[in-house]
């Protein structure tokens, strides 16, 4: 009696685990096949850390720590650009760009849209310095754009942008950013010239 019951259960407990493994590989499975399909879909989306209030001194102007912030976060915004992110980063401009001049922004975001689209390539921007002048709400990102058709690297220059920018109260939005030339950056002709003497 004892010999029947036991191998009753041995028998019962070897179908469960059975059907425990096959359930436990089903479960492993459809993770393995979820996993892939999130790896698939996923999307690089580069989001600003923007606060909603600049920081003021005791005289109403904006920080140069803020200005500094805002510049870099920016330049990342508009300068790090793949065409499964161009459409977001068109989105996100509405929500730092000064009213007056977001409209024609706009429309050359959706043109480079189009071009990055058409001929499939991104770009990468590196920045290594910045220059803030707060009384004058401007700033300038220096750094490398580095331009990509697929895994191929086409172009790879030093850029320098400049940033103006509009307060009112206490925000700061920005009014345009734009390529310029080294001779025309403000950022150099502040530093100090290093002579042979000094060193």
């Amino acid at each position: 009696m004892d010999f029947q019951k036991t191998q009753k259960e041995r028998q019962l407990f070897a179908q469960r685990s059975v059907v425990l493994g096959g359930l436990l590989a089903l479960s492993l499975t459809s993770t393995a096949v979820l996993s892939l399909c999130l790896m698939n879909s996923s999307r690089i989306i580069l989001v600003p850390t923007l606060p909603a209030d600049a920081s003021l001194d005791a005289n109403g102007h904006v920080d140069a720590e803020y200005l500094e912030d805002m510049s870099r976060d920016v330049a990342w915004l508009f300068l790090n650009k793949t065409p499964e992110t161009s459409r977001y980063f068109e989105r996100k401009a509405q929500r730092i760009m000064d009213p007056t001049s977001f409209e024609g922004v706009k429309v050359a975001l959706e043109k480079e849209s189009a071009r990055a689209e058409a001929t499939h390539t991104s770009q990468a921007f590196f920045p290594d310095d910045f220059f803030e002048d707060p009384s004058n709400l401007y700033s300038e990102v220096r750094g490398r754009l580095v331009i990509m058709q697929g895994t191929q690297v086409i172009d790879d220059q030093p850029k320098i942008y400049a940033l103006h920018w509009s307060k009112t109260g206490t925000l700061v939005r920005l009014l345009s950013i734009a390529e310029i030339d080294p001779k025309d950056a403000k950022g150099e002709k502040v530093k100090p010239i290093q002579t042979s003497e000094g060193m």
